[in-house]
């Protein structure tokens, strides 16, 4: 959901006026005699520290209206008048608004998805957002689920925080990104032209817009890197070779963790000598088990050949869908290697 975020330092607000609804409104108190010039510009930059790695973004125009959907990190924000000059930006005015030459720059709370308007004629400002973690949710058949909880995990790093990438094995059909894992309703979905992501804050806001319905769509299954770029506003499948070199977690199913999706599997630990071993210690109960590569979906995964080798499948028929069995419950170790399709199931 949209938060209701105060982007301004304490100071002289003497013309705030709070209502509840979702987005703060700022106007200056004056009646404009003794307001500051208003350079003319076709163009608004966005600048600041929330803006570090942002680069060439200008804010869309409308008269002297100014606006801006997108990203931005926790930090402070103006707005240049000419690409990289400090000469004639828009600050804080005394009155919360913006100002030509203002001293003081915008506050900006915590990464998120933006919205923000800016009046030169009024000289008010409006903000609103969504918070960005770091993660993003991927739903859809392709990750074999339509709720977050169990949707493929994308995510970023602090070198990269608006890059969001998750690698595993696709079924074919659509796909979307959920902000939260409980959060239906705040979604990033593709545009009807041009295919870039345009963000809904709300599950109202996208049937205002006739986007309730709209999806990517993977052609084909197989081994993809999804990579969200929200700097660019772009969505990508890039082909590469899955299983065993890309595999970064195994989760355990079955035995005594059970076979509800939505609780999951099990994580076995990777080692830190070869990251294609991974293994697991716990009691276990007398039952069946075997292995996944998604915590929350049971496709693909290594089922048994024989008592030291398994398989890999994408999508296991009956006859392949074969499990190891636990005939008398008690501590284990089961240790798998990727590289060799090998598994060792020692009882301690």
């Amino acid at each position: 959901m949209k938060n209701k975020t105060n982007f301004f330092k304490h100071g002289s607000i003497a013309c705030l006026l709070i209502s509840l609804v979702s987005v703060f409104t700022f106007y200056s108190c004056d009646n404009g005699d003794d307001a500051p010039a208003v350079v003319p510009t076709s163009k608004l930059y966005i600048a600041g520290s929330a803006a570090t790695g942002i680069t060439n973004v200008t804010l869309e125009k409308d008269s002297t209206i100014f606006t801006y959907s997108g990203v931005l990190s926790a930090g402070t924000l103006y707005f240049q008048t000419t690409k990289g000059s400090d000469k004639n930006v828009y600050k804080l005015g005394q009155d919360s608004t913006v100002e030509l030459n203002g001293t003081t720059p915008f506050t900006i709370p915590e990464k998120g998805y933006y919205d923000i308007v800016v009046n030169l004629t009024t000289k008010k400002i409006t903000m609103s957002h969504s918070a960005l973690g770091n993660s993003l949710f991927m739903i859809g058949p392709p990750v074999d689920a339509w709720d977050g909880v169990r949707g493929g995990c994308l995510t970023c790093t602090d070198a990269k925080p608006f890059v969001y990438t998750y690698t595993h094995f696709f079924f074919a059909g659509a796909y979307k990104f959920l902000l939260q894992t409980d959060n239906m309703l705040a979604k990033f979905a593709p545009d009807k032209t041009s295919g870039d992501i345009v963000f809904f804050p709300t599950e109202d806001a996208a049937v205002a817009a006739n986007y309730q319905n709209e999806n990517w769509n993977l052609a084909s299954e197989g081994d993809y890197t999804v990579t969200v770029d929200l700097l660019q506003k772009k969505v990508t499948m890039t082909p590469v070779v899955y299983f065993p070199n890309l595999v970064d977690s195994v989760f355990i199913v079955g035995n005594k963790y059970g076979w509800d999706a939505n609780v999951g599997g099990k994580a076995l630990t990777r080692s830190t000598a070869n990251s294609k071993v991974f293994s697991i210690t716990d009691n276990l109960d007398a039952g069946v088990f075997k292995f996944a590569l998604q915590k929350h979906c049971y496709r693909p995964c290594l089922t048994k050949v024989t008592d030291t080798q398994f398989a890999y499948y994408t999508a296991p028929s009956d006859a392949q869908d074969v499990k190891w069995e636990i005939t008398a419950a008690g501590n284990y170790t089961i240790t798998l290697n990727l590289s060799t399709n090998g598994i060792t199931i020692v009882k301690n």
